[in-house]
């Protein structure tokens, strides 16, 4: 199983207008291209307060790189992310991939 993580950090005083912009990202994911991408923020840890992690779940790294493929072609979501240019800390878009479990 592999998942996909992405984090943004919310600029102070954008932080409900982008949680709300976040989950309309992940519905529109969700419903255009058939995935179950969650939204959740963070409550302790060493990232600032504000981060907002999206999370998809995905078979193989091969599904996912078929998945990231569309989407990057995809006007909406484009139309998407052209909505929450003042939304987020420039430059703290951070994604990683998590593989497992191990046995």
């Amino acid at each position: 199983m592999v998942y996909a993580q992405r984090t943004a950090i919310s600029l102070l005083g954008k932080r409900k207008e982008a949680f709300n912009w976040a989950k309309e990202v992940a519905k529109y994911i969700n419903e255009k291209f058939n995935q179950n991408v969650e939204v959740y923020t963070q409550a302790m840890g060493d990232r600032p307060l504000g981060t907002i992690y999206w999370i998809g779940k995905h078979e193989n790294l091969t599904k996912l790189e078929e998945f990231n493929q569309k989407l990057a072609a995809d006007q909406g979501y484009k139309d998407l992310l052209a909505k929450s240019v003042d939304l987020f800390v420039s430059d703290s878009i951070y994604d990683s991939i998590i593989y497992g479990p191990h046995k």
